[in-house]
């Protein structure tokens, strides 16, 4: 262990700080992950059993190896149940004017580049000069967005209806209209007005039900907007509807029998990645350049980094969920996902102003020079796909090369601790979620096995998270603006092995859903804000029996790297996540399926 480095007086700047000890453990690599890969009629009768008889969930608990955490040396130790680490900031400083202010905001100059997608400043642009207008745009992506029988006159899902679950449609086109009119009359509201966008099926929508991706309306018992929306809404924003979204949020595939699977826009032989993959979609494949996400175990920067676009799960509390009920009170997030860093930026800021009750100061752009550090575990980081591996590599030495430094360093039981995330996620699932009879089988299986938590495991659980948080306390203090770097996932995507089968009856694959999250759970688990930015893309691994070349930008599946820093530090990243954007370049791919909205409606 070391002392508390004395670089800054932790009682003025932080709510709640974690103390800085380091906690050096030597790493161990771990076991292969024993868990079945369950399909089709065994997957349902899988869930069927596992709901009704206590024991096999048990044993799929310690099967999973939930029950080793209280072997773990952890006496002693601080339990933590809440990361949140609130920054306190200075008196004094004057609120900005304005996060959508086109004269002011330079961060939104978006890259000129082949395969780049149509930004937030594009669509301000198009607006501005005349060459199209929000009904425009709004009417252009109707007949793509609404399944049939929402919209007069369709008599068939429109092509991309599958990642949105609810359309308001005269919603939608009374806000177009009226952001049409204030454009006509020279009173924009500022780089958001008009912009359409999505927001995930997990917070509330004023009209909209509340269904976190299943056949149930939970109700939105006050019919209120969350608060993050709002401050969306009250910039220009229009909001075409609610995006598709793993059940409940319990798997990160996307995969969803009741309303329908998005497929990659990239390869639609792969998933989007979820449980945010609706907004993924829809970013990925051209619809729009902004939406909500919510990541409670990566589901904002999986299907980000699957998809290749930007996504951005702040500090732990740092956006409102007002009114939405917190399902994972202690792990969710809810974030913006974008076209491009400068986008996810301005998405952030606007959506991130402190509620009438928060304690968070309100977001504002670095007002000084940040240091270029990037911190590397290398035994962890090296346990990426070599593919993956090299991409990453690649990038990190064009960083160095624009004056980043590396710096080694070490995180303890980096392993277990992932079993603390999702013994901790599984134990607010299993507590909150309802267990209806039509729940879906992996579903099924995940809650039960959740509601086997035993109190000593959880309780481990929530001591180590206190022990990594006190080690990355410790990291920050020593290096600040210090970026943790790893790969977002280390695989390149997950692919669909069977297809159809898999789409309409659903796939159980514990496996590789423990594979696909080896690095994102980390900043839920202690609060941090992490970033996930598109760096490459690789050759798709070729079924025996179809082949995926010539799928979408030949298929290539995109790769992403992702950084984490200190707790409030949200603007580190971006400054972060917009060098590493520069390094992609002209690398950049437009998915074969990608819609040109403002080239389809004159803008461009």
């Amino acid at each position: 262990m070391a002392d508390t480095p004395p670089a800054r007086d932790l009682k003025r700047r932080f709510h709640n700080y974690p103390p800085p000890i380091a906690h050096e453990v030597a790493y161990e690599t771990p076991p292969p992950n024993k868990n079945p890969k369950l399909r089709g009629l065994p997957l349902y009768y899988a869930g069927e059993l596992v709901a009704s008889v206590p024991a096999v969930a048990r044993y799929l608990y310690n099967n999973a190896g939930f029950n080793k955490l209280r072997a773990l040396p952890l006496e002693y130790r601080e339990c933590r149940y809440d990361p949140t680490v609130v920054p306190i900031e200075e008196p004094g400083l004057p609120d900005p004017e304005s996060y959508t202010n086109p004269d002011q905001d330079l961060r939104l100059m978006s890259i000129d580049a082949p395969g780049k997608y149509w930004s937030i400043k594009d669509y301000y642009e198009a607006y501005k000069s005349g060459k199209c207008t929000p009904e425009d745009v709004v009417e252009f992506l109707l007949p793509l967005i609404c399944k049939k029988g929402i919209l007069e006159g369709q008599e068939k899902d429109g092509e991309h209806s599958v990642a949105f679950l609810q359309v308001k449609v005269d919603e939608v086109r009374r806000v177009a209209r009226e952001s049409t009119q204030r454009w006509k009359e020279g009173r924009e509201l500022g780089l958001l007005d008009g912009i359409p966008v999505g927001v995930k099926d997990e917070v509330n929508l004023k009209g909209y039900m509340l269904r976190y991706g299943s056949p149930y309306d939970f109700g939105n018992r006050e019919d209120e907007t969350s608060w993050s929306v709002r401050m969306w809404e009250r910039e220009g924003v229009i909001v075409l509807g609610k995006t598709s979204m793993h059940e409940f949020g319990i798997d990160v595939t996307n995969n969803n029998h009741h309303h329908g699977t998005p497929l990659n826009p990239h390869n639609p032989h792969y998933y989007t990645g979820g449980s945010s993959g609706g907004s993924a979609y829809a970013i990925s494949s051209g619809l729009i350049p902004l939406a909500l996400g919510v990541d409670g175990g990566g589901s904002i920067r999986l299907p980000s980094s699957f998809c290749g676009i930007s996504g951005l799960k702040p500090s732990h509390g740092r956006v409102s969920a007002v009114p939405t009920p917190r399902l994972c009170p202690s792990v969710t997030c809810i974030g913006p996902m974008a076209t491009s860093v400068r986008d996810l930026g301005v998405g952030y800021r606007v959506m991130a102003q402190p509620g009438p009750s928060s304690s968070w100061p309100v977001p504002r752009p670095l007002a000084r020079q940040r240091q270029k550090k990037i911190a590397i575990y290398e035994p962890w980081f090296n346990r990426a796909d070599p593919v993956v591996k090299s991409i990453c590599n690649t990038t990190l030495d064009t960083l160095k090369e624009k004056g980043y430094e590396i710096l080694p360093f070490t995180l303890p039981h980096i392993h277990s601790a992932q079993f603390a995330h999702a013994l901790t996620i599984l134990s607010e699932q299993g507590s909150n979620y309802p267990r209806h009879a039509s729940l879906s089988a992996g579903v099924k299986i995940n809650l039960a096995v959740g509601a086997c938590a035993a109190t000593q495991d959880f309780m481990a659980a929530q001591r180590l998270r206190g022990v990594l948080m006190s080690h990355l306390a410790h990291v920050f203090q020593t290096h600040p603006d210090a970026v943790i770097v790893t790969p977002t996932a280390p695989n390149a995507g997950w692919r669909i092995d069977k297809g159809a089968a898999d789409l309409n009856l659903g796939v159980s694959d514990a496996n590789m859903t423990i594979r696909s999250m080896e690095y994102v759970f980390l900043a839920n688990l202690t609060g941090v804000p992490a970033l996930s930015v598109p760096v490459g893309f690789v050759d798709p691994v070729a079924d025996r029996k179809t082949e995926a070349k010539g799928t979408g930008a030949d298929g290539k599946i995109p790769v992403g790297l992702m950084g984490m820093a200190e707790w409030g530090a949200e603007e580190v990243l971006l400054g972060w996540g917009a060098d590493v954007e520069e390094v992609l370049g002209t690398g950049r791919r437009r998915p074969a399926a990608w819609v040109d909205v403002l080239g389809g409606v004159g803008g461009k």
